[in-house]
């Protein structure tokens, strides 16, 4: 085994399936039975992903660079 850092990045927000409770529980909502804004908050989050993806690697790339 190598020393390195990983991270587990998981947002959480009030109306998640598994909140108050850790993500590893069962969750408190079934799946497909989701309010609205939580569709909402998906599609928020799954367009904003490859924007992310590059400034993470924009960010990695420079680290390199130094």
């Amino acid at each position: 085994m190598v020393p390195h850092l990983h991270w587990h990045v998981i947002p959480r927000w009030r109306g998640d399936r598994h909140f108050p409770d850790p993500i590893w529980a069962a969750a408190r909502i079934a799946a497909g039975s989701e309010p609205a804004e939580w569709h909402e908050r998906q599609a928020r989050t799954q367009a904003l992903l490859p924007r992310y993806r590059n400034r993470v690697i924009e960010a990695m790339n420079a680290l390199l660079m130094h």
